[in-house]
């Protein structure tokens, strides 16, 4: 992924970087050059459709806590895009050739994804917690985590690559293909 490289034909950079005032991107941070921080978690979905409506009112009264019991200013992002099945299909095309006995079994299967690809389509949904740097950041990352978690949500530090990825979604839609309300 090349748009965080810097021109070298002249003094001036014409990166993405430089023009959001990126001064450097870490695994869960990102440094702007005003010399302050956004942290950045990334939230592991659960299928909420898939739950009890038991299940559902408990994990809607989880996540009415977590948004009342928040000290610090956050935004939360969702970002969905179409999903890539490509190498998916390619490492079950791989198997079944390894194992004859499942070839008709991955063979129809491999029919059910292009043919949900095609009727459907598919999309893949991250969710972002963001927060600007403050002086408990720290404790206030770990109560994000222990709020979300009973909601039933895993919660990670966002990795380098996660936080290019989304920033890149943000900066250029079309090329990557994402959708919801935005082509």
């Amino acid at each position: 992924m090349q748009f965080f490289s810097k021109s070298k034909s002249s003094n001036v950079s014409n990166s993405f970087q430089d023009w959001l005032g990126i001064s450097k991107i870490e695994d869960g941070k990102i440094l702007l050059k005003t010399q302050k921080s956004i942290r950045v978690l990334k939230v592991l979905p659960i299928n909420f459709k898939l739950k009890s409506e038991m299940e559902q009112n408990a994990i809607l009264i989880q996540y009415k806590n977590f948004l009342s019991n928040i000290n610090s200013k956050i935004q939360i992002i969702i970002s969905s895009r179409k999903t890539n099945l490509t190498n998916h299909i390619k490492k079950i095309s791989k198997i079944s050739k390894e194992n004859p006995k499942i070839m008709n079994s991955a063979r129809d299967y491999i029919e059910l994804i292009e043919r949900v690809i095609s009727e459907k389509g598919t999309i893949t949904k991250e969710f972002f917690i963001v927060l600007p740097e403050a002086e408990n950041i720290e404790n206030e990352i770990l109560k994000i985590k222990e709020l979300l978690t009973n909601c039933g949500n895993d919660v990670d530090i966002c990795s380098k690559e996660d936080i290019k990825l989304l920033i890149s979604c943000y900066t250029n839609k079309r090329t990557l293909n994402l959708i919801g309300g935005v082509r």
